[in-house]
């Protein structure tokens, strides 16, 4: 449900996926989010380039914060990049809203690691 409470929210920043229409069935809940088509094939970025991405993550972050919305799913899957070469940040299902700054947290939350 955090995923839901934190698009419904209506977050507008360049760098976080926008939710544009849900709907539900009895069972599941769907959401329409912007379309995200760009992408990359490089293993690794030269040092501008990974700079470049790391402020775009932070800003994003950071307006999360702003709303005191924590971001717990920071990995390479939930961050896409657009076809202008920008990062987005999407899956807010491990979002923890309502954390005020200096507050901190107790659960355990990730994505396990599969070997």
């Amino acid at each position: 449900m955090a995923e839901r409470n934190v698009l419904l929210k209506n977050v507008q920043h360049p760098f976080l996926v926008g939710l544009r229409y849900s709907f539900q069935t009895p069972e599941k809940l769907y959401f329409v989010l912007d379309y995200v088509n760009g992408g990359e094939r490089e293993r690794r970025f030269l040092e501008p380039r990974a700079r470049f991405y790391a402020a775009e993550v932070a800003s994003a972050i950071g307006y999360l914060h702003s709303l005191n919305i924590i971001y717990r799913d920071l990995k390479p899957e939930n961050i896409l990049l657009d076809c202008q070469g920008h990062v987005v940040l999407t899956d807010f299902g491990l979002c923890k809203e309502g954390v005020e700054p200096e507050e901190t947290t107790s659960t355990f939350c990730g994505t396990p690691e599969v070997s």
